[in-house]
């Protein structure tokens, strides 16, 4: 259970945004009541392009728009000549990420074939970078993250 000053990254490529969707709904309803505190609620959504999968787009952007989500980045992997992923977007707000690592939650959920892979790697790779460790220094400051339960993975 997180507490609504701490920094919750939630990670939903594709259909992994089903549980998250909910996670949302319960924020704006306390928001409703007036007992939403915290700054950074963020969601990483991916899909392979926004006219034809961005499941929830209007609904998302809304949540954005309404302050339930601080913060809503979005990777496309076949819009244009350059194939985004959500790892992508993870690396370019590493801060936000890093915050999540340091003292809040990372939620992901996704497939499990090759995301979740994908996103422990850049996780770690991130660690690396921001403790000046190596990567294997790095891996095990991931295990303890991962044992402390802030970093939930559920996946298919």
């Amino acid at each position: 259970t997180y507490n609504d000053s701490q920094t919750v990254v939630m990670i939903g490529p594709g259909t992994g945004i089903a549980p998250f969707r909910g996670f949302i709904q319960e924020r704006m309803e306390k928001g409703e009541e007036g007992t939403v505190g915290g700054e950074n609620f963020v969601l990483f959504f991916g899909c392979r392009h926004p006219d034809i999968d961005f499941i929830y787009k209007d609904e998302l952007e809304q949540y954005k728009k309404d302050g339930v989500l601080s913060h809503l980045f979005t990777a496309f992997s076949r819009e244009g000549p350059k194939q985004v992923y959500v790892q992508d977007k993870l690396v370019e707000n590493e801060e936000l990420v890093y915050a999540a690592y340091e003292s809040g939650y990372v939620l992901v959920c996704g497939d499990a074939k090759n995301m979740a892979r994908d996103m422990q790697q850049t996780l770690i790779k991130m660690i690396s970078k921001k403790e000046s460790v190596s990567e294997e220094e790095a891996q095990a400051k991931f295990k303890v993250f991962e044992k402390s339960r802030r970093y939930r993975m559920t996946h298919w």
